[in-house]
């Protein structure tokens, strides 16, 4: 049996200069919702993206940073929302990795 592995990375936006994301503005006025987010394709892991050697080597670099790394236990409803609509930028299959980053809206 296969397990499906998913990392979300939570970085504040001081670490924003240091990845180059752009972030994006995304808002759900129904909700309440709002906020910027970003997500980078990292690969699949059908096509030999080693996510936990991904990991393993981002603890390493933010340690370096002085910033530590945190598995998230569950999202926010309004987290939810931005890592979403991030991913959803995304034509997107099964074992697609991603990394996001919410820089606002927490």
């Amino acid at each position: 049996m296969k397990k499906k592995i998913m990392f979300i990375f939570l970085i504040s936006i001081s670490l924003i200069p240091l990845f180059g994301a752009k972030s994006k503005y995304y808002y759900d006025y129904q909700n309440g919702y709002s906020g910027y987010a970003s997500a980078d394709y990292l690969g699949s892991t059908k096509k030999g993206f080693n996510i936990i050697e991904y990991k393993t080597n981002m603890e390493g670099m933010l340690g370096s940073y002085g910033y530590s790394f945190k598995k998230c236990a569950g999202l926010s409803k309004q987290e939810s929302f931005l890592l979403w609509s991030a991913i959803d930028e995304y034509n997107r299959s099964y074992n697609d990795c991603f990394e996001v980053m919410i820089t606002e809206g927490r």
